[in-house]
């Protein structure tokens, strides 16, 4: 090797680690992007399940108040007989 080669390969090399450090830290950013949008999106799950957990206990007390009054109201009101 001569000394202009190695100038050239020395100049690629130099070129080379700054476009890879470059696509490291695009990378990285990308990647750090990527963990926000999962955390959030984790948030909205988690907030859409307690949202669930929270309509269906709603729903159970309905139905539990509604099965309450008809058995107060089949006592308080005798069936005739036959």
């Amino acid at each position: 090797m001569n000394v202009w080669s190695e100038g050239e390969l020395c100049s690629y090399l130099n070129d080379f680690s700054e476009r890879l450090t470059q696509r490291t830290e695009e990378v990285h950013e990308s990647l750090r992007s990527l963990s926000s949008s999962t955390s959030g999106i984790c948030v909205a799950l988690e907030n859409a399940t307690n949202k669930f957990a929270i309509l269906s206990n709603s729903q159970f007390i309905e139905n539990r108040v509604y099965e309450d009054e008809e058995t107060l109201f089949e006592k308080s009101c005798p069936k005739p007989g036959i």
